[in-house]
């Protein structure tokens, strides 16, 4: 059956899980993604076991996805996935602040009724937000891992990327409350305006 998301474009730029899992949940609600990928590939391609070119966790967040390999350091490639970006209902990246809109993934360059998701470690703006983050930096600077100490007594992650899947979905729960603002305002006949949804991982 369609989904509720049949028709939308969705580029998926993001790499990881957070970003990418968020474009999963939109073409498993109908949209069509394409993901976004580097020459040497995504580098959740690398995480648990493998077969070939393929990871469990990869497989498992870009499921559903059409694949696309530029190489954003050729201008070539660079303009091929402007171009992209700039025909997309819905734009995934996941790109250190300020780095998107440096080789023509930022909102920028979407389209003027286009939803933007950025994830980012700490967010587009502040005082930490050019400092890396992953899944158990997070825990970590979190405190998360300190109600989880191990039978050594000492802290320890928790066993399932707590972080990044809760941020997937909660990049998913914007994208979905933006694209509902969207059709609202074309119902009253507003023009559709460009929204950019900030996702950091420590929110």
């Amino acid at each position: 059956m369609p989904g509720p998301y049949e028709g939308i474009f969705v580029l998926d730029a993001a790499q990881g899980i957070a970003g990418p899992y968020c474009g999963m949940l939109l073409a498993q609600s109908g949209a069509t993604v394409v993901k976004l990928e580097p020459p040497k590939g995504d580098w959740s391609r690398g995480l648990t076991a493998r077969q070939g070119e393929h990871s469990v966790m990869h497989t498992a967040f870009n499921r559903g996805k059409k694949g696309l390999v530029l190489d954003l350091a050729q201008p070539e490639d660079r303009a091929k996935a402007a171009r992209l970006a700039a025909r997309a209902d819905v734009l995934i990246e996941a790109f250190r602040p300020g780095v998107a809109a440096r080789i023509g993934l930022g909102p920028e360059q979407a389209k003027t009724d286009a939803v933007c998701v950025s994830v980012s470690g700490f967010g587009q703006s502040g005082p930490y937000s050019e400092r890396p983050c992953t899944d158990g930096v997070a825990q970590a600077f979190s405190g998360l891992v300190s109600l989880n100490a191990g039978a050594d007594g000492v802290p320890h992650k928790v066993g399932t990327l707590a972080v990044d899947v809760f941020s997937g979905l909660s990049a998913f729960a914007a994208c979905q409350a933006a694209l509902a603002e969207q059709a609202r305002d074309r119902a009253s006949g507003a023009e559709p305006r460009r929204r950019h949804l900030d996702i950091s991982l420590m929110q």
